[in-house]
């Protein structure tokens, strides 16, 4: 049986800079403990994966995808490249599906404030229904502050203009 200890040190030998990239642990192959296996099928092994780890980095790199630090995480797990670029395509169909969710959103709130614009508000005659008065001050795009407008005056809702 091969010392554990030889195996090490091929791997620090041979590792070079990808250290924390590729931990001794995942690089490791059981066979490497047979006498039968050679020092020079390990670096060899060491080196492929090394060399595949290299490729892959390059690969995700070259998508140029937003998603780069969740494909390179996903990569490093088992340095399946093929896993990862279906995790950037996952990715990309979610992103697209909430962008889209939220401009149906969106065209459903622009929907909803155009109807309150253009309806007028029904009023039932009450003696309990004072009329009361508010002083509001309003951040806002000025196109919704004419919509606003537009809607306090459809409702026959005094308003006046207060300068600070």
């Amino acid at each position: 049986m091969r010392c554990f200890k030889e195996n090490v040190d091929l791997y620090e030998e041979n590792i070079d800079d990808l250290k924390s990239l590729i931990p001794f642990e995942k690089a490791f192959d059981n066979r490497w403990l047979n006498k039968t296996c050679k020092d020079t099928e390990i670096v060899n092994d060491i080196k492929n994966l090394k060399e595949k780890v290299e490729k892959g980095i390059q690969t995700i790199e070259a998508l140029n995808s937003e998603f780069e630090v969740e494909l390179k995480n996903t990569f490093l797990e088992d340095y399946d490249i093929t896993r990862a670029i279906f995790k950037n395509t996952q990715l990309q169909e979610q992103k697209q599906k909430i962008e889209e969710m939220n401009q149906k959103k969106e065209e459903e709130k622009k929907e909803q404030v155009k109807q309150m614009i253009t309806q007028k508000v029904e009023v039932v005659e009450d003696e309990e229904d004072p009329i009361k008065t508010y002083i509001l001050k309003i951040t806002a795009k000025n196109s919704k502050q004419k919509e606003l407008r537009k809607f306090l005056e459809l409702n026959e809702m005094r308003f006046e203009r207060i300068y600070e």
